[in-house]
């Protein structure tokens, strides 16, 4: 007896497949890689068709496993033909290797094309036979070849679906509502410019050492956790530090001061304001002191903060030069992927990510700052929403008429104009608060100042080293 002929398909890469799914995490590039690639009726076996259909629908809501798919299919006759719990536990133990994913999902597709193949000239072979004309056989194989879906599940989106969502957004900012604008920094002359943070947002906060910008890091967290729910991961300081700066910042009160136990009854008494407040859950804080986290262990501490303390509106990293770094040839690589991945972060969390980074020496000596004043420079532009430098011209000028002052320098904004100098200056005991953000007339009069002001010569060494390049050019 002569062997009957199967169609193309190979059961054990669609057990594969449907098995990486169960075994990797929703949050995997892989898994949305795979619903791309792949569509339902690219499966031979009607069982895998079940599922696939299933964790599809599970997908856009949770985490895919063996209960969450027999939970979504539930005692039904679909869930009988599917196999069940027990196949199911069998597709994830069973699996090779959720890594080879996508070796396995080009097996489902070649075996697919084949069978698509097969059909059309199976059907052209009837036409011929029934004498249908030449030309309109060549015209259905040519038309349906072309026509064989290699798309998976992706759909592009029309923009028109989108209409109604947004004009319910438009109508939330006309009537000044900040969760459509976007979350403010407490920072007038920033928050002019951007109009206010986006959920989605990478932003880099640069500087040399004592430029002050772990003080307006904390600033503008502090700010927002009046509001939503804050996290706050120092890789340098530790917690009696960490609490020393916030207090400092929220009272008013000199960090020398607090770190020497030596306050004014009036300092005690903003203190104790402060700490009533942070009981009564006034500035919703949470912070992490644990040095040299990976890239891997911040997103997964953010998504756990998530899940218990709900959305949040601010991550503050500080900072960058501290974080444990893949292996990469070069510095600037391992750089490319951290910001990558807090950029994708960002988006999958929908949640404002501010990364704290060292500026490099050049910042001394040039009039504005920009990209090339930041290691890694290149992966930090791409991947950057927006980038501010910080800066006390006190730190090298102590006769400057900028004593007190720091300096937020934009040197990029993806979304719009943001180009001018914000400023943040100090204020006596009795006005209540040591830094503030300057008035538009305080801060247009620094402006001007700051035009005017004359840069340091550069350092002799740098002066030597330029002249002997010109002279050898």
């Amino acid at each position: 007896m002569s062997q009957l002929n199967v169609p193309p398909q190979s059961m054990e890469a669609e057990q594969a497949v449907l098995g990486s799914i169960l075994i990797l995490a929703k949050a995997d590039r892989l898994v949305g890689e795979i619903f791309d690639l792949i569509s339902t009726d690219m499966f031979y076996n009607q069982s895998h068709q079940i599922i696939f259909n299933a964790m599809n629908r599970i997908g856009a809501k949770n985490e895919i496993d063996v209960v969450t798919l027999d939970e979504e299919l539930g005692n039904t006759e679909q869930s009988e033909l599917a196999g069940g719990f027990a196949y199911f536990g069998d597709l994830a133990r069973n699996t090779p290797s959720s890594k080879n994913v996508l070796k396995y999902a080009e097996i489902i597709i070649e075996r697919y094309e084949k069978r698509k193949v097969l059909e059309i000239l199976h059907n052209s072979i009837d036409q011929v036979y029934n004498k249908t004309e030449t030309s309109e056989t060549l015209s259905y194989i040519e038309r349906n070849l072309s026509g064989i879906n290699l798309g998976g599940n992706y759909e592009p989106t029309h923009i028109n679906s989108k209409i109604p969502e947004w004009l319910d957004v438009m109508q939330k900012r006309a009537e000044n509502d900040q969760g459509a604008i976007g979350l403010k920094t407490g920072v007038d002359g920033i928050d002019k410019q951007i109009i206010g943070i986006q959920p989605n947002w990478l932003i880099i906060l640069a500087g040399r050492p004592s430029m002050g910008k772990t003080l307006v890091a904390q600033m503008i967290h502090s700010h927002i956790s009046k509001t939503l729910p804050t996290m706050f991961f120092s890789m340098e300081m530790s917690s009696n530090e960490i609490m020393d700066r916030y207090v400092g910042i929220l009272a008013g009160i000199e960090v020398n001061n607090l770190k020497m136990g030596a306050l004014s009854d009036l300092e005690w008494e903003r203190t104790n304001n402060i700490i009533y407040s942070m009981n009564k859950d006034r500035f919703k804080i949470y912070y992490d002191e644990t040095p040299a986290l990976a890239l891997k262990q911040i997103c997964h501490r953010v998504k756990s903060t998530i899940k218990k303390v709900g959305q949040i509106g601010l991550v503050t990293i500080d900072y960058i030069g501290l974080m444990e770094k893949e292996r990469s040839e070069r510095d600037d690589l391992a750089i490319g992927k951290i910001t990558r991945g807090l950029k994708q972060l960002a988006k999958e969390t929908n949640t404002p990510i501010l990364l704290l980074v060292q500026a490099n020496r050049g910042t001394d000596i040039v009039a504005r700052p920009t990209m090339s004043n930041l290691a890694g420079s290149s992966a930090i532009e791409s991947d950057a929403d927006l980038v501010l430098f910080s800066h006390r011209d006190e730190v090298a000028n102590p006769e400057t008429a900028f004593k007190g002052i720091i300096e937020l320098i934009p040197a990029k904004f993806r979304h719009g104009t943001c180009n001018k100098t914000a400023y943040i200056g100090k204020r006596s005991d009795k006005m209540g608060g040591t830094f503030y953000s300057l008035t538009d007339a305080e801060a247009g009069e620094l402006d001007n100042q700051n035009k005017t002001r004359q840069l340091p010569p550069p350092r002799p060494q740098r002066a030597e080293r330029f002249s002997k390049k010109e002279a050898k050019a």
